[in-house]
């Protein structure tokens, strides 16, 4: 092996390690907070933690196998099995060198985590089967932001979102939008459209399989977007690839866009959480209703050209009142406060 394969294998090794995130970022052990909803006697793979408490705090091993945990309150008793999982360090090791860490970290018990906490409701009407909740997220308010609209084609912005649960199963979320003046798409652009806006939005979660505000959930979202953007187009005749007697007479003309839109979307969505930080994945189906108008147009009678292949701006700024379909998809990271 010459010296530059040497080094570049050096290289490629330090590498690989630097990017076996929780080999380099996990604990040895991960600690546990358990809440019951009234005092009992907590037992963790045969040692006791607790007796008579409402919580106990325990630092457990990560590992592969699952932990056994026994509460009794003297009258119920419940047997529960706490799985471990992989953790969010080992999952991101999928941001590096395409998840080349992921082999460091495969054999390491230091890749698994529990959950890091867990309610166990003593009264559930279940037989001797422990609701496992967190209590913490349970009572927590969200606050999430949406990385994809940072850099969206169309309406980028900031958004920000709340959500609280309002019952076991259900909850609300609040979402608002400042509009940015331009896309990151378009800073090298000599024409900026300055766009100034804000979108609002309300939705209401139902969590089908576990407590709000975990796991899957279908929901029913309604909302309201307001702007106005400069825009640069062609104008004259609709359709030149299907008219014959086109002859190159259209024209490029820069107007003012003002759009107005109600949405309505039935969504299917999946929020997980790792402690106190959590990703909200959802898509859905709906339809939006669009109010456009264009001013400062040269001739506002002249038709907006279609383009041949699909163009965002072209379907987002045409003029006239209309309903389309939508297909909102979303990635929200939030934590709880």
């Amino acid at each position: 092996m010459n010296t530059t394969t040497r080094r570049a294998a050096i290289v490629f090794g330090v590498m690989v390690m630097l990017s076996s995130c929780a080999t380099l970022f996990n604990s040895r052990n991960k600690r546990i907070e358990i809440f019951v909803s009234k005092p009992a006697t907590v037992v963790l793979d045969e040692d006791t933690l607790d007796s008579h408490y409402t919580f106990s705090r325990v630092e457990v091993p990560r590992q592969r196998k699952p932990l056994h945990l026994k509460v009794s309150d003297g009258f119920i008793s419940k047997d529960i099995t706490i799985r471990a999982k992989n953790s969010l360090a080992f999952w991101s090791n999928l941001g590096f060198l395409y998840g080349v860490g992921m082999l460091v970290d495969f054999t390491n018990p230091k890749r698994f985590t529990y959950p890091g906490k867990i309610y166990i409701d003593m009264d559930s009407p279940e037989n001797n089967f422990a609701t496992i909740d967190s209590a913490h997220i349970r009572r927590s308010r969200q606050f999430k932001f949406s990385p994809l609209k940072l850099i969206g084609f169309v309406h980028p912005g900031l958004e920000l979102s709340y959500e609280r649960p309002t019952g076991n199963k259900f909850s609300t979320q609040f979402a608002a939008c400042y509009l940015f003046a331009s896309s990151v798409w378009e800073w090298r652009e000599p024409f900026r459209p300055n766009t100034k806006g804000f979108g609002v939005g309300i939705e209401e979660k139902w969590y089908y399989k576990k407590a709000a505000p975990m796991g899957n959930y279908l929901s029913a979202e309604c909302s309201y977007l307001q702007c106005s953007s400069r825009g640069i187009w062609r104008f004259g005749i609709e359709d030149i690839f299907a008219d014959s007697n086109y002859n190159n007479t259209n024209y490029v003309d820069t107007f003012l866009v003002k759009k107005k839109t109600i949405s309505f979307h039935l969504k299917f969505g999946r929020q997980v959480f790792f402690n106190n930080f959590f990703l909200d994945f959802s898509a859905g189906l709906g339809l939006r209703y669009r109010s456009v108008i264009h001013e400062e147009r040269i001739d506002p009678s002249d038709a907006m050209e279609a383009p041949y292949y699909f163009n965002a701006f072209y379907v987002a700024s045409k003029e006239g009142r209309y309903w389309i379909m939508s297909l909102p998809l979303n990635v929200r990271i939030g934590w709880l406060f």
